[in-house]
């Protein structure tokens, strides 16, 4: 058949495959996971008007520049309006879109076509894009790497061609790519590894041809990297840390299983922890493949451009919520894609059922994006620790709901009347209700420059100062807003609560003083000088000033808890139990409060009242490591340890460091005469540890005990 021929037959199949595949998105909802931050709640989205359009292209997300990743929804919103189907088909249809491109670049590249479809189709439909597929807020990884392709695809036909137009769409392509997504700083590098994939002769011409993308990728993409890339805290663990990130994304792509869209940190970090050995072995045989294929030309690009494109990605702490994640070898996975394309093209069997158990998987890794419960529900039965997973579900389940905010309305009126600072502050509280602390301090900062007597403008970014962690500016501008309204309570509050997170507790006492001789009807302050005492271990004095903030109805339920603990610690036991139950009138499902009033039941050895309340946060929490701990407690002193040894377990799987309950389950095999287990929990509770005495010791014990 003629080469040319299966060409459109090729192209159709992909297009089949992509929408197959990928179908179930369009059933799903926008998820309150960044979903809303990017679309639903983001004001850029809602005003196509000149002032909204620059002021879109001034703003970043996330503390992401993505100016064009935002336009695309604002377009998707007037054409479309807030519509998940539309959302999800868009970002399937990027997606493909972006198949197509590779499978035309591959036969750019002297490919064949069935080599070609091999390479885009294993892109298409391999488990690790999925989430840069189904989760709508990663428009910009879809939007951005079509621009990178077809940069990659224009240069390398300028290459062939010495055509100055090529050249100038690649320019254009990239530099629509870095206002998508920052990752297109790898550019630069990837068309030096274009150049040498192609054999140019080395000369001046070929750094020249780089200077317009380095001129406006570098800082443009800057604007990302210097406010949200971790910088790294170098310990002596940071190697093995880096050589885990490092492997983990080469064994996800072979072996795209479990994948999550969070994943928790492998603890302890320590070389005898097999997880890093096992890095350490792929490391090692990662290089000796670049030493002994050396002379593969395609190999080397491949294994280059994974390094190049993933090296903003490799991390060396923990400090990042984003230690790996799947959407991050959506483009470098571009270059390992041809090379499998090229070489399993080869086995026509195995690289046909290859294609179609990627689908398969693709196919069902979708459906744990179909809304928020899902999501989080899925990500806790594959990793009972994961933190982030427990935090969004138990916010889902039990915490309050969306204010449901106007945006539309909101922008609508700043629209109107740009130069009024009042619609800049009310825009900037939405925004701050929900979180979004990059636009809302935009917004504060515009109602300062339109109007600088107005004290709320000032009130509201020293709150967001503070939130920051920039104490100095929080000041200033709380001592602004008390120049401009002396009268003002809330900016004297403010004031002592940011002194006292500074460690000056005399300082915020005298700011609390203030704010009561200011507004003597207010709780809050109240509150904040009761906090203040009981950080400071003055539990009487803390326990007068949560009276008067309960007497003047503020915050019920926390005062009532605060009061309870500061009777707890005076061992005002009936006293303290009578305010978390009364804490739990105001919300009973609080499982911060549940937890201590059923410590306090333990502690006054009313065990029946303890296992209902524990019983009670299992059922409504049963992600919550605490309860299971207490539970056990009980179920030892009841002498049933066959239930204490469950409780224990389960705490296990649920906590980061789980040495404690190691021990303390290892304690109850001893008891139980199973000392072989025992042992393997006080070893285990040392390795955790990496040097507790309490584990040391068990552990020695047992073993002169033994014999051993």
């Amino acid at each position: 058949m003629d080469q040319r021929k299966v060409i459109p037959l090729f192209s159709i199949l992909l297009i089949i495959l992509v929408l197959v595949v990928f179908w179930p998105c369009v059933t799903f909802q926008f998820l309150r996971w960044d979903d809303f931050r990017h679309f639903v709640s983001n004001p850029c989205v809602y005003s196509l008007s000149w002032y909204n359009i620059c002021n879109l292209f001034q703003q970043t997300v996330n503390a992401t520049y993505i100016p064009l990743t935002t336009l695309s929804f604002n377009l998707e919103y007037h054409l479309f309006g807030l519509s998940p189907f539309i959302a999800h088909l868009i970002n399937i249809l990027l997606h493909l879109a972006i198949v197509l491109v590779i499978f035309d670049f591959a036969l750019v590249l002297k490919f064949s076509p069935w080599q070609s479809f091999i390479a885009s189709a294993i892109f298409a439909l391999h488990p690790l894009h999925v989430e840069s597929v189904a989760w709508v807020s990663e428009r910009k990884d879809v939007l951005g790497i079509l621009f990178y392709v077809l940069c990659l695809k224009q240069y390398w036909l300028y290459l062939q061609k010495n055509s100055k137009g090529h050249y100038s769409l690649s320019i254009l392509f990239g530099f629509l790519s870095v206002l998508t997504k920052s990752m297109a700083v790898s550019l630069p590098w990837v068309l030096l590894l274009l150049d040498w994939f192609y054999q140019r002769p080395w000369s001046k011409k070929v750094l020249l041809d780089k200077l317009p993308f380095a001129f406006f990728i570098f800082p443009i993409a800057s604007i990302t990297f210097f406010t949200l890339s971790p910088h790294p805290h170098i310990t002596h663990n940071s190697v093995l840390i880096g050589l885990w990130t490092f492997s983990w994304y080469l064994e996800k792509f072979f072996l795209p299983f479990n994948l999550l869209p969070v994943y928790t940190p492998v603890l302890p970090v320590t070389i005898s922890n097999l997880i890093y050995l096992q890095s350490l072995r792929t490391f090692i045989i990662f290089w000796c493949f670049m030493f002994l294929w050396r002379k593969n030309r395609l190999f080397v690009f491949a294994s280059l451009f994974w390094i190049g494109t993933i090296f903003f990605f490799w991390r060396f702490d923990f400090a990042d919520n984003n230690i790996v994640a799947d959407r991050f070898m959506y483009l470098p996975s571009l270059g390992i894609c041809l090379f499998l394309g090229r070489y399993l093209s080869k086995f026509k069997t195995i690289a046909v059922l290859m294609v179609i158990v990627m689908g398969y998987l693709t196919y069902h890794q979708c459906y744990i994006w179909k809304d928020d419960f899902t999501l989080w529900k899925t990500v806790l039965s594959l990793d009972p620790k994961n933190v982030l997973a427990n935090q969004n579900q138990d916010a889902i389940i039990h915490g309050p709901r969306s204010q449901g905010f106007d945006f539309k309305k909101l922008t609508e009126d700043i629209d109107k009347n740009p130069l009024e600072a009042k619609n800049y502050i009310e825009r900037g509280k939405a925004l701050l209700q929900e979180a979004d602390y990059f636009l809302a301090f935009s917004d504060f900062n515009k109602a300062v420059r339109i109007d600088p007597l107005n004290y709320t403008a000032y009130d509201m970014r020293g709150q967001l100062y503070a939130l920051r962690e920039e104490n100095k500016n929080a000041l200033d501008d709380f001592k602004k807003a008390i120049a401009l309204k002396p009268d003002n309570a809330l900016s004297y509050i403010q004031t002592g609560v940011t002194l006292e997170s500074m460690h000056d507790p005399n300082q915020a006492l005298i700011w609390f003083n203030k704010a009561i001789k200011v507004n003597p009807s207010s709780g809050r302050p109240y509150f904040q000088r009761g906090l203040l005492f009981y950080d400071l271990g003055e539990y009487k004095n803390a326990i007068d000033e949560f009276t008067q903030s309960i007497s003047l109805k503020n915050d019920l339920k926390v005062s009532y808890f605060k009061r309870g603990e500061s009777y707890q610690a005076l061992k005002q036991f009936l006293l303290a139990q009578e305010d978390y139950k009364r804490a739990l009138q105001e919300d009973p499902n609080d499982k911060k409060i549940l937890n201590a009033l059923g410590v306090f039941y333990l502690t006054d050895n009313n065990d029946e009242k303890a296992l209902e309340i524990f019983n009670k946060i299992i059922s409504l929490f049963p992600y919550y490591d605490d309860a299971y701990n207490n539970r056990g407690i009980i179920y030892i002193q009841q002498k049933q340890y066959s239930l204490a040894l469950k409780d224990y377990t389960n705490a296990i799987s649920l906590e980061l460091y789980p040495y404690h309950a190691l021990i303390t389950r290892g304690d109850i095999y001893f008891v139980m005469r199973e000392s072989q287990k025992a042992l393997e929990d006080y070893k285990l509770a040392c390795f955790y540890s990496q040097g507790d005495t309490i584990a040391q010791t068990r552990r020695d014990q047992l073993k002169r005990i033994m014999g051993k």
